[in-house]
């Protein structure tokens, strides 16, 4: 074992020690390993970093946005709500086609 392994060994064991390791989330159960074989290598780092920043790819956001727009307009009473909420769902509509076209 070289030194800077050494080193860090002993610090890993200091903080094991000071129980800093305790209170860590997900302290017990077992890791879950994620499956991006279907990412082409060359986008998972990409993908991983969009993932851990809570950023949806564009289509994903205009499908989340349909489905928000769907609902408040499930429950809009409002003639002219209805009527601006469902002008927004078509454009939303139409940027995902265009979207998918890409």
């Amino acid at each position: 074992m070289d030194i800077f392994q050494q080193i860090a060994e002993n610090k890993i064991r200091e903080a094991m020690d000071e129980g800093l390791f305790e209170n860590i989330p997900g302290n017990g159960k077992p890791f879950a390993f994620e499956d991006d074989s279907l990412v082409p290598e060359g986008l998972r780092q990409c993908h991983k970093i969009l993932k851990n920043a809570n950023c949806l790819p564009r289509e994903m956001e205009l499908r989340k946005d349909i489905f928000n727009l769907r609902q408040m307009l499930e429950s809009a009473t409002d003639e002219k709500t209805r009527m601006v909420l469902e002008r927004k769902l078509n454009s939303t509509l139409l940027a995902l086609d265009s979207e998918r076209r890409r």
